[in-house]
């Protein structure tokens, strides 16, 4: 079975308010649930999630609503609307900013439903993944927030407590900062090698699909 890994980025895809929520992510859970792979995810992922969606303006309506009314405003000044297409559209709006309003303040409940299912292990970050990450930091060509420090620390003491088991091991990751490659696709080093080291295969998607895993 493969044991994959996973941070904040896939609890946003998952949590996320419903037209925002990213259908591989909420697969990749259902792959878990169906027992075809053992999911991973930092405690520390979890709360900055929380974060992410109640907090950033993307899952906030008010602007991008407002930014709506504004232009049915405009279009119907310039005469390429009836008024009476306004009425109708400003139900709509509403419609939806009650329920993307709605949606974002019901997160920490699926994110804590989350943290409470069988088939996710969350894992508390401790004194040797706390370690790790000052290592890190003091490497020479490794250029991290100290989030993303800590969660590279996890990936790789987590990588080191199961390599014994022979099991294969992956990490899941959407964000370029801590992905093994640039964008013009070559080695991102020192972090490939560190990837490399610990035995941990790493995918762009949620779909365990790119890069393909190179199979010995």
């Amino acid at each position: 079975m493969e044991h994959v890994f996973v941070e904040t980025n896939w609890v946003v895809g998952y949590a996320a308010p419903a037209h925002f929520r990213e259908p591989s992510a909420v697969e990749l859970l259902h792959r878990a649930e169906r027992c075809e792979i053992e999911l991973y995810v930092p405690n520390l992922a979890l709360i900055e999630a929380r974060k992410v969606i109640l907090t950033r303006d993307r899952y906030q309506a008010r602007d991008e609503v407002a930014g709506m009314r504004e232009f049915l405003k405009r279009q119907i000044a310039a005469g390429n609307l009836r008024s009476s297409s306004r009425v109708e559209m400003d139900a709509v709006l509403s419609q939806y900013e009650t329920h993307l309003n709605t949606e974002r303040v019901k997160a920490p409940e699926r994110i804590a439903e989350l943290a409470a299912n069988p088939r996710v292990n969350v894992l508390a970050l401790d004194e040797e993944m706390l370690r790790r990450s000052t290592e890190l930091a003091t490497t020479p060509r490794i250029e991290l927030q100290s989030f993303d420090l800590a969660v590279l620390a996890s990936v790789l003491v987590w990588a080191d407590r199961r390599r014994p088991g022979g099991q294969l091991l992956s990490f899941c990751e959407k964000d370029s900062d801590l992905q093994p490659w640039n964008k013009d696709g070559s080695r991102r080093l020192p972090i490939a090698d560190l990837y490399d080291d610990a035995g941990v295969w790493v995918y762009g998607d949620y779909t365990m699909s790119r890069p393909p895993r190179k199979r010995k």
